[in-house]
């Protein structure tokens, strides 16, 4: 009786099928690791600008109400102007020169000019030597003997996990002459105002703010935002 000869896979052949599957293997495992990391890129993305928009949304609604004067006196009015424009003396907003801190007022008590320490309000950007290492954050100011930048307490209201990089603030103001305006209403109103004119100003703050993670330093971002700010500032007579 004769028996069939049976061939099986040789050793070369062997060696060579497992290689193609190591090779299959981990191509899997690094397009894998790809997607995952890619997925917590996405995430920490998300989170930065989360906490981003949440700071630039509290510094877009404090700075709405900027100049806010409810119930100040009457004797802040100008004789020679309708009662309901008033010189409102919370009407100040000013930044530094580096535009990365800007400071300004609000009555929040109703209470007689001047202003409070409370109502002396701000942003700016400082560096936070708590942290370890030390990094920048965006501080709010809760109340100032003075008005510039450097006085008062500030706190900082900057996620752990964020550090800001940069923080500009710029204003523009259209004036609008009340003057010219009382003399003639039915005309377009005229948006200039020359000495010894009244003058209402129509301000708004323009907002650019950058930030990164602390963890991450290279995911970082930048957003901005434009606020009108609800009360004008008023000058009886323009010098």
């Amino acid at each position: 009786m004769q028996l069939s000869a049976e061939s099986g896979l040789s050793l070369i052949e062997l060696m060579l099928g497992l290689l193609v599957g190591s090779i299959v293997v981990a191509g899997g495992i690094h397009l894998y690791s790809n997607n995952v990391n890619l997925n917590k890129t996405t995430q920490q993305r998300n989170t930065l600008n989360q906490d981003l928009r949440a700071m630039l949304d509290v510094m877009q609604r404090d700075l709405r109400r900027a100049g806010f004067a409810a119930n100040h006196p009457d004797s802040n009015n100008d004789g020679s102007l309708d009662a309901v424009i008033k010189n409102n003396p919370f009407a100040l907003i000013e930044l530094n020169t580096e535009q990365n801190c800007i400071v300004y007022l609000i009555n929040k008590n109703a209470n007689n000019p001047p202003a409070e320490t409370n109502e002396r309000l701000g942003f700016k950007i400082d560096v936070d030597t708590s942290f370890r290492p030390a990094k920048s954050v965006i501080r709010m100011r809760r109340s100032s003997q003075g008005l510039d930048c450097e006085s008062g307490i500030w706190e900082n209201f900057t996620s752990p996990e964020v550090e800001i990089t940069a923080l500009q603030f710029s204003i523009n103001e259209t004036p609008l002459n009340v003057t010219a305006f009382k003399q003639n209403p039915t005309n377009p109103v005229i948006q200039n105002c020359a000495t010894g004119d009244a003058c209402l100003y129509r301000r708004n703050i323009a907002i650019r703010l950058t930030g990164r993670l602390v963890a991450r330093p290279e995911i970082q971002q930048t957003l901005s935002a434009s606020v009108t700010v609800r009360n004008d500032r008023f000058i009886a007579h323009v010098p």
